[in-house]
């Protein structure tokens, strides 16, 4: 996967993810990013944070 992003990254065509050290940092960047995507535990899904359901 690693090596996925690494491609798209040197060669200026994407980005790779933003890692974060635990879920508050999850939930915060979540919460403060625009658009921002980002995988959680239900159980810590608080009201701020939108679900997006994929079928």
């Amino acid at each position: 996967m690693r090596r996925g992003w690494n491609k798209l990254v040197f060669s200026g065509t994407g980005q790779a993810p933003v890692l974060v050290k635990d879920k508050q940092e999850m939930i915060e960047r979540i919460k403060t990013t625009p658009g921002g995507v980002g995988y959680l535990v239900e159980d810590d899904i608080k009201d701020s944070i939108s679900i997006l359901d994929i079928q």
